[in-house]
């Protein structure tokens, strides 16, 4: 072997040590990086907890007030149907009293009329 030789093989050794410590050092700060995205990643699972629980309590509320005014629609429903019931019958009870008589008076006033108007024409009443 040739002093040409030593250096060569002295510059590879030294350039396998330069590129093993740049991955050593690109190795701790890929570990320094998860380390920090772990790190926050716990913190905002820590921040998310008590607006995920708000969530549920504002879902779980939600439930509750529709189901309140679901029964307040219901007894609204039926408040109204039973208005309209008695709209209904107090309307047939009108008819029944009031506009049956009506009706056969202005009958009794029609048949008036008629035996009056048959009576101007007839021969007998000049």
């Amino acid at each position: 072997m040739t002093a040409n030789d030593h250096v060569f093989l002295g510059i590879i050794a030294v350039s396998t040590l330069i590129i093993a410590v740049v991955q050593i050092v690109i190795l701790i700060g890929w570990f320094a990086a998860a380390r920090r995205i772990n790190t926050a990643i716990s913190s905002l699972e820590e921040t998310a907890v008590p607006l995920m629980s708000r969530l549920d309590a504002m879902a779980t509320e939600a439930v509750v007030t529709l189901s309140s005014v679901r029964d307040q629609l219901g007894r609204v429903e039926h408040v109204t149907s039973d208005v309209l019931y008695r709209i209904d019958q107090a309307v047939n009870r009108v008819q029944t009293y009031v506009l049956t008589p009506a009706r056969r008076g202005v009958a009794l006033l029609a048949g008036a009329r008629a035996v009056v108007q048959v009576l101007r024409k007839s021969p007998f009443a000049r």
